[in-house]
């Protein structure tokens, strides 16, 4: 799994399934990247590769994770899913995690359709911030 933040996109790519160590994991490595993007608008972009399903104990914690950062500036999610056997499934999983969680996301085949997408969200929601 890789994790860069571009401006205030959070770029994360990886290959699926997760399980709860998995998630857990990408928490310590992202740490000190997405703390820079707190208490101003930011969003992410998952390019997830494969079949991409959550464990229970994992969708519970992903949910409690962007359910944080939205306290913290994050605004939407792009997602794209590649290399998927079962894309259908995969995105209804994943849409039910991101809308539990009170997200704004939509699904893209194609990054730069995701990342345009994104940066609309970011330009056009305005909302007051936390302060630090």
């Amino acid at each position: 799994m890789s994790f860069n933040v571009e401006g205030n996109i959070l770029v994360i790519e990886g290959q699926g399934p997760w399980n709860l160590d998995a998630i857990d994991q990408s928490v310590i490595e992202t740490k000190e990247k997405i703390e820079k993007l707190y208490w101003k608008p930011w969003g992410v972009l998952v390019i997830a590769h494969g079949d991409s399903i959550l464990i229970p104990e994992a969708v519970k914690k992903l949910i409690q994770i962007i359910e944080s950062d939205r306290t913290k500036g994050r605004l939407a999610t792009a997602l794209i899913i590649r290399n998927c056997e079962i894309p259908n499934l995969v995105e209804t999983h994943l849409g039910k995690i991101y809308m539990t969680a009170g997200d704004e996301f939509a699904f893209f085949d194609e990054e730069k359709d995701a990342r345009q997408w994104l940066q609309q969200q970011l330009n056009s929601q305005m909302r007051i911030l936390p302060v630090a």
